[in-house]
């Protein structure tokens, strides 16, 4: 089976918290410069049933090497910053991040 890397996302952590001028406490996260090359997989309905009975709507799975990855809780994709819902090997040297959009009312 042959692997096509044809996309790239950037990876971050939550450094710290911070508060809007609307009093809404937001996470401040910082990326890492490295392009992380990516496929872009489709959410498995069993992934969303469980997710959504706990509340959650995961929307995206990424698939990366694994040795791109050390627990980072953010990716960047596509211009927009999503949540780490859980991660799952796929074989010897991939990982998939199964992903969420972080709401934040009034973020701004």
């Amino acid at each position: 089976m042959s692997y096509v890397i044809d996309e790239f996302c950037f990876l971050g952590t939550v450094n710290k918290s911070i508060q809007n001028a609307r009093g809404t406490i937001i996470p401040a996260v910082t990326f890492d410069n490295v392009k992380t090359w990516c496929t872009p997989k489709s959410i498995r309905m069993s992934e969303a049933y469980q997710a959504l009975s706990v509340g959650m709507k995961p929307e995206l799975t990424l698939e990366i090497r694994q040795e791109d990855y050390s627990g980072q809780t953010r990716v960047r994709y596509g211009g927009i910053v999503y949540k780490v819902l859980r991660t799952y090997r796929t074989g010897r040297s991939k990982i998939e991040l199964v992903l969420y959009r972080e709401e934040h009312p009034d973020a701004s």
